[in-house]
């Protein structure tokens, strides 16, 4: 139940008012998730590089965004890679 909730605020970090809010979500996270975990120290880690792809990806694709708007030359491959990999991501956030 736990993981639900947590999932399901971490899908909803995008509307919640406080900045503070978010950040004591993504702290809690890795130890939430890895609560029944047989190996907590490994579940740990996977969160928190799950946790940093996702960032580093965002932050890619933010650039993606920003040398199209401005009609500059991208990495094609790149950024689509980046592309599909944040659709990926929006397609897990529950309505």
């Amino acid at each position: 139940m736990n993981r639900l909730w947590l999932l399901g605020m971490l899908a909803a970090t995008p509307v919640i008012a406080s900045a503070n809010d978010a950040l004591m979500t993504f702290q809690q996270a890795p130890a939430l998730i890895c609560q029944d975990h047989a190996n907590k120290e490994a579940c740990f880690t996977a969160i928190q590089g799950l946790m940093g792809a996702v960032n580093g990806y965002a932050k890619l694709n933010q650039q993606c965004q920003q040398k199209e708007a401005q009609g500059a030359e991208a990495s094609a491959q790149q950024c689509s890679d980046v592309k599909e990999a944040m659709a990926y991501l929006d397609s897990l956030k529950s309505d």
